[in-house]
């Protein structure tokens, strides 16, 4: 019995190890470096679309557009294991904050959509993004 004692503790130590990434986030296939197009079909706009996605969660990225001033924004935000996105987002001649979507993701493509704000009334656009170094898979 006195033997048995030590390897079980060993044995659930080990047990605890596995299935996360760096961070403690277990399994978000968010994680990596994306980049793509996105457009509003309604307002004929679209650009391309960035995102890096951290382990923690944590998302940085750029969209740029060619219509309204054109330019492009600094994105900072989130991305949940389930999808859900929630970014705020400036550019340089119109703010558009706190832009809200979901990614799904079908093997090394991420489709989505999210709702932005422009002058008071919210538009929603849809995007589709490929990894550029790392798709965190």
């Amino acid at each position: 019995m006195r033997r048995l004692l030590p390897l079980s503790v060993i044995a659930f130590a080990l047990a605890g190890c596995g299935g996360t990434d760096i961070g403690g986030n277990p399994g978000n296939i968010y994680v990596g470096n994306w980049t793509g197009t996105w457009s509003d079909a309604l307002r004929g706009e679209g650009g391309t679309i960035t995102f890096i996605v951290s382990p923690n969660n944590s998302a940085t990225g750029t969209i740029s557009r060619a219509l309204n001033g054109g330019g492009s924004s600094i994105n900072t935000g989130t991305v949940q294991v389930s999808g859900q996105f929630t970014i705020t987002t400036a550019f340089s001649s119109q703010n558009y904050s706190n832009v809200q979507g979901t990614f799904t993701r079908t093997g090394n493509t991420i489709i989505g959509s999210f709702g932005y704000t422009v002058g008071g009334t919210t538009h929603s656009a849809t995007f589709s993004m490929t990894p550029t170094t790392s798709s965190g898979s």
